[in-house]
C-alpha cells in the first residue's frame, strides 16, 4: 500500500465510527503476544511474527466475538485454529476465511476493525462484514470509478495485475521494438528477454476482470494468481489454458466465444473459493455478454462494470470513458497505454 492507502485507512476508521451503530459489547477474548526467543532459525522467527500479527487483529484460536444489536439478538465471529467463521443471529455460518485472508483486511483497515474491537462499533457480524468489504475496497484506485465496492455488488476496485512481458525491461523492449517494426533493435532485445512461462495480456486481463467481479483478492499479483489457482487453470481446456499463457495458436482457435467461455469457467470455479464468500460473490450467477459495438461497451462502463476488450494486437480492460475515448487498465502497464490506447476496441466481454 502507498501513502494514499494510509490516508484512506484514517478516513475509513473515522467513517466507521460515525456511521456504524454502537453496541457497547466488549469482545469475549483478547489476544496476547508471543515472545520471540533468541537463536531461533529464520523460519521459526517468521512463524512467530505471523502468530503475533494474527493475535494483534484478534485471530486467537478458540476466541468468540459477540455482536449485540438493538433487539438484543446475538451474532458472532468464531475463531478456529486456522480460520474464522462469521455466524448470523440464528448461529448459522455464512462466511469462513483463513487467517491470512482475514488478517490482510483487518490489518489494512486498522484497529477499529480488529476482531476484539469490532463489537464496540458494529451491531451485527453482518454489519461488520459489510463494513470490512466496503472500507477495504474503498482504498484501491484502479478500476471503474463508479464501482460500488459493496457485498454482492459485483463491482470492485483493485490493484492492476501486470502480464509476463512486464517482468523485465528486456521483455518490454522486445515487444515495443516488435510493435514498432524496428527489427534490428528487436533482435538485440530478444537476446536478453526471458522465455519463462507466464500469463500475457489475454490471461492477465481476465484476472483483472475477475478482481473487479470480487472473485480474486484485489492485491493478488499475476504470479500469485498462477500459483494459487493453478488447479483451476490446469482444468481449462488445452487451447484456453495455452491462450492464458500467450499462445497465438490457441488464441486463433479460441476467438471471442472462447474468451467468454474462459471467463465463465474461471468465474464459476473462483466463486467456490473463500474470497468470493467474503465479497458475497459466491451467491450470484456469473455469466458473460459479448459486446459488439463501442456503444455497448460504453453502457457497461457507465453502469460501474469493467469490460474485457480486444484491440488490434492486444487485450486490456475498459474501466471508463466513452466510445470516442475509453479509459483502460492495461496489463502491459505504461507501454500498453502508449501503444494500444488509441485504437478502438474490436469487441468486449462483460462478466455479469
Amino acid at each position: 500500500m502507498d501513502s494514499r492507502a494510509t490516508q484512506d485507512k484514517k478516513l475509513n476508521r473515522s467513517a466507521a465510527k460515525e456511521t456504524a451503530k454502537e453496541s457497547g459489547k466488549k469482545p469475549s477474548v483478547t489476544g496476547g503476544e508471543s515472545k520471540q526467543k533468541k537463536g531461533q532459525d529464520p523460519k521459526t522467527e517468521q512463524a512467530l511474527d505471523k502468530d503475533r500479527d494474527y493475535k494483534k487483529v484478534g485471530l486467537v484460536p478458540g476466541a468468540q466475538y459477540q455482536f449485540v444489536d438493538s433487539k438484543k439478538s446475538v451474532s458472532r465471529v468464531r475463531v478456529q485454529s486456522n480460520s474464522a467463521t462469521f455466524c448470523d443471529t440464528a448461529d448459522r455460518p455464512y462466511v469462513t476465511l483463513s487467517y491470512s485472508a482475514l488478517a490482510e483486511v483487518l490489518s489494512t483497515l486498522g484497529d477499529v476493525f480488529y476482531l476484539q474491537n469490532a463489537p464496540k462499533t458494529f451491531p451485527t457480524s453482518s454489519a461488520f462484514r459489510n463494513a470490512l468489504v466496503l472500507h477495504y475496497y474503498n482504498i484501491f484506485r484502479p478500476g471503474n470509478k463508479l464501482a460500488k465496492n459493496g457485498v454482492g455488488s459485483g463491482q470492485f476496485r483493485y490493484e492492476v495485475s501486470l502480464q509476463h512481458l512486464t517482468d523485465s525491461i528486456s521483455n518490454e523492449l522486445h515487444h515495443v521494438f516488435w510493435k514498432l517494426g524496428l527489427k534490428a533493435l528487436e533482435g538485440v532485445a530478444a537476446q536478453y528477454a526471458d522465455a519463462n512461462p507466464g500469463m500475457e495480456c489475454w490471461g492477465t486481463s481476465m484476472q483483472i476482470v475477475l478482481k473487479a467481479r470480487g472473485l480474486v483478492p484485489p492485491t493478488m499479483t499475476r504470479t500469485e494468481f498462477e500459483s494459487t489457482y493453478s488447479s483451476i487453470l490446469k482444468a481449462l481446456p488445452d487451447d484456453l489454458q495455452r491462450t492464458m499463457f500467450g499462445s497465438l495458436k490457441g488464441l486463433g482457435r479460441a476467438g471471442v466465444t472462447g474468451a467468454a467461455r474462459t471467463l465463465r469457467i474461471l468465474a464459476s470455479s473462483l466463486a467456490k473459493r473463500e474470497w468470493a464468500s467474503l465479497t458475497g460473490m459466491d451467491k450470484v450467477p456469473h455469466g458473460t455478454q459479448i459486446l459488439e459495438t463501442a456503444g455497448e461497451i460504453e453502457a457497461e462502463v457507465k453502469s460501474g462494470n469493467v469490460v474485457f476488450v480486444g484491440v488490434p494486437g492486444h487485450f486490456k480492460v475498459a474501466v471508463g470513458g466513452a466510445s470516442s475515448s475509453f479509459a483502460y487498465d492495461d496489463p502491459l502497464g505504461f507501454w500498453g497505454h502508449i501503444l494500444y490506447d488509441k485504437p478502438p476496441p474490436k469487441f468486449g466481454i462483460a462478466l455479469k
